[in-house]
């Protein structure tokens, strides 16, 4: 009976001194943000890399499974007019036709905070002939860099820069100035 008299009291003892242990420590609270930070930028990563790996197997839908509805792409960079969802889907799409091996190499990609930062390489085999002239093989060899910004597990933004110019010349495209205004 002492006993379990005994065990009772330490129960309730070690349930007050929990119970008054303080919960607002602030040091407590911020390695608490920051590993549900750190948590988020992991899986701002993994989506980014799922959309990298679903883009090179040629899946253009997967920018209707994970990019948000009113999704704005930025390219170049220094554009002010964004590219919608839909005309990505379909620029996608013209990227598998014209380079059914296209591959990405992702050379860097780090988090910060809702956006996600990558540098690739890529790399196929251009296989569409231009305006009136017959298909031909063409490898190329380029880079490109990215920032996805990322809201509720979708992906709402890009901004991305490549290689326009160097994909130009390996096709033997040749690029002349505008003519001067009149």
């Amino acid at each position: 009976m002492i006993r379990t008299i005994g065990v009772v009291l330490l129960a309730v003892i070690l349930g007050i001194g929990t119970a008054c242990k303080d919960t607002d420590d602030p040091a407590e609270a911020a390695r608490a943000e920051s590993n549900a930070q750190a948590e988020l930028e992991a899986r701002n990563v993994e989506l980014v890399k799922t959309v990298i790996a679903g883009l090179e197997k040629g899946d253009a839908d997967v920018i209707q499974r994970l990019f948000a509805p009113d999704f704005k792409l930025y390219f170049p960079s220094n554009s002010t007019t964004p590219v919608s969802r839909e005309d990505v889907m379909g620029m996608a799409k013209m990227m598998v036709t014209a380079m059914p091996d296209l591959a990405y190499k992702i050379l860097d990609i780090f988090p910060a905070e809702d956006r996600v930062f990558l540098r690739l390489g890529i790399q196929g085999t251009h296989r569409m002939g231009g305006e009136g002239t017959p298909s031909k093989e063409t490898k190329i060899v380029a880079g490109a860099m990215a920032v996805y910004r990322i809201k509720d597990g979708l992906v709402v933004e890009e901004i991305i820069d490549g290689d326009a110019l160097g994909i130009f010349r390996q096709l033997g495209l040749e690029l002349r100035p505008r003519p001067a205004a009149k």
